[in-house]
């Protein structure tokens, strides 16, 4: 007679960016939660993947690279000069202060670093240079924002995709702004600046199943999150 198979209890995967006390978060849960990240394999586990029928909606994950201020701005005086923003007089110091220059240092245009950073014309640049179509829906697939590492550092980065979007940046697109961006680095999935919480939704309620317009199929470059 052969022996009884032995019972055993599978324990469910521990989350990812969930509270530190496993209920609600607290101010010390945002180091916590950045150490777990960024994530390097490029399939995301499909937890992490939003769904409107979920109580529980994951924090956004942005593909791409954390580049630095410094070697963005750089890039963008050499291949994206057509997205450089200029204001009326320097900008501030990091106290907010004016500097201390002569008058006529106020009365002529200065690049204004967050506008050209974060502003629309960047992403309609980059994407000229992708040779992708400007659209709204296009313009989703590029998006300059600060990316943090494990210690919680910020800096600028340049995302390229978004499990809030669902979109991210195809061939031969992506090769052709890699090699550009960071030859030597991959893309990573980094934790959204903001969204970097669990929260809780309202269910949606299924309907009958329709045939639906594929996304990729409604941009240039681009395809849904695996």
């Amino acid at each position: 007679m052969s022996a009884a198979p032995e019972m055993r209890t599978v324990s469910p995967p521990k989350l990812l960016f969930t509270p530190a006390n496993g209920k609600a978060y607290t101010p010390e849960d945002r180091h916590h939660v950045f150490s777990q990240q960024p994530l390097e394999n490029p399939v995301l586990p499909r937890y992490l993947i939003p769904s409107p029928t979920s109580r529980m909606k994951p924090p956004e994950l942005k593909y791409g690279w954390r580049v630095g201020e410094e070697k963005f701005l750089s890039l963008i005086h050499t291949h994206f000069t057509d997205a450089i923003q200029y204001s009326i007089g320097p900008e501030l110091d990091d106290d907010g202060n004016e500097l201390d220059l002569p008058p006529e240092a106020f009365q002529r245009p200065h690049v204004n670093t967050d506008a050209t950073l974060f502003g629309l014309p960047i992403v309609d640049s980059i994407l000229r240079y992708l040779g992708v179509k400007i659209t709204d829906g296009n313009r989703t697939l590029i998006d300059v924002d600060y990316l943090s590492d494990s210690q919680g550092r910020a800096d600028v980065g340049l995302a390229v995709g978004s499990t809030y979007t669902g979109m991210v940046l195809m061939e031969p697109h992506y090769s052709k702004l890699k090699a550009l961006v960071s030859p030597n680095e991959d893309t990573k999935w980094y934790l959204g600046f903001d969204n970097w919480q669990w929260r809780r939704q309202v269910p949606k309620k299924m309907s009958k199943p329709k045939a639906k317009k594929s996304m990729a199929a409604a941009t240039d470059g681009s395809a849904n999150v695996p």
